[in-house]
């Protein structure tokens, strides 16, 4: 489901009549700040007519992180770090190298630099709210936007994320997103610029491929709707 979704993505980035533009190679990797497990993404790029076929490429995947070298293993679908917590740090700027093992053994590149921490203001942890009320950040530096999940703890659905504008956001006048009493989880990333025109405009910033490399930081508070 994940290729096919992808197929969808470049129909509208590259027209067919430009194949000898399309990279032969994609890479997905949202580094996020503290996390103990880092995971990335690389595959084949197909035509949007095309099925994938073969087994996903064999690569040496690695980040550069000033002067250390952090490696990913393959483990099924995604390259894998299990020590994100110790390098994965706010404010830091990450260097990505993916070398191809297959002819003729590209090497992609991208760097990012991880957005500086924030916190949730208001609401604080177990506060009630209502739709008068708004959700407060502290601003992250070096971010360019942030992106909320609202979420009723114990419930399966998912909400659409929403593009948080300001650090001052009246959240909870979503009423889409709160239209059962509960307990409510709410999730908010900090994301460079990169991320951002990797949505909205479907800029890669990955260098002899395509795709989106980049960083970010999060915070979440519980609060109940009645």
């Amino acid at each position: 489901m994940r290729r096919i979704l992808f197929l969808f993505l470049l129909a509208g980035c590259f027209p067919m009549e430009k194949e000898k533009e399309i990279p032969d190679y994609m890479v997905y990797g949202i580094m996020i700040a503290g996390k103990p497990v880092q995971h990335l993404v690389v595959d084949r790029i197909y035509e949007p007519a095309g099925a994938p076929t073969g087994p996903f490429p064999q690569a040496d995947v690695r980040v550069i992180a000033d002067t250390d070298t952090i490696v990913f293993e393959k483990q099924d679908t995604f390259y894998v770090n299990q020590s994100g917590n110790e390098w994965a740090q706010p404010l830091r700027k990450l260097s990505l190298e993916v070398i191809i093992k297959e002819e003729p053994h590209e090497t992609l590149r991208s760097t990012t630099l991880i957005p500086g921490p924030f916190s949730i203001i208001l609401p604080m942890d177990g506060d009630t709210v209502d739709s008068t009320d708004v959700l407060i950040l502290t601003p992250s530096d070096s971010s360019y936007f942030y992106i909320g999940f609202v979420y009723l703890i114990g419930d399966t659905v998912r909400n659409p994320p929403l593009i948080i504008t300001d650090t001052i956001f009246p959240i909870f006048s979503y009423t889409s997103c709160f239209q059962h009493p509960g307990e409510y989880m709410i999730k908010v990333y900090a994301y460079p610029e990169e991320y951002y025109y990797f949505l909205v405009k479907e800029r890669s910033n990955i260098e002899n491929g395509f795709g989106v490399f980049s960083g970010c930081y999060e915070d979440s508070v519980r609060v109940y709707h009645p």
